[in-house]
């Protein structure tokens, strides 16, 4: 609500009641995350292959020749989802 303009108080909220929000207000609001990010590493895995890392993957001691890169890959992939795209620090 700060993005808008108002405080998030019950008096604020009384106040507000039916205020018109347009798309440029929405606009303004920030995202959970960026999604830009997120798919940008989302395709570099991809073209990269989940095992470039082999050797430190906790698969190793199950995995023949990249048969559990699928697994890998998704654990990468909800790694990258819960930074938010942000870079790994």
């Amino acid at each position: 609500m700060e993005n808008l303009g108002f405080d998030d108080t019950e008096e604020e909220r009384e106040e507000n009641v039916g205020q018109i929000i347009t798309w440029e207000d929405v606009d303004r609001m920030p995202t959970a995350f960026d999604v830009e990010n997120v798919v940008s590493n989302l395709e570099q895995l991809k073209l990269d292959g989940a095992c470039e890392d082999c050797g430190y993957c906790e698969y190793l001691n199950e995995c023949w020749d990249g048969d559990m890169s699928e697994e890998h890959a998704i654990d990468m992939a909800i790694e990258i989802v819960k930074r938010g795209g942000r870079d790994e620090e």
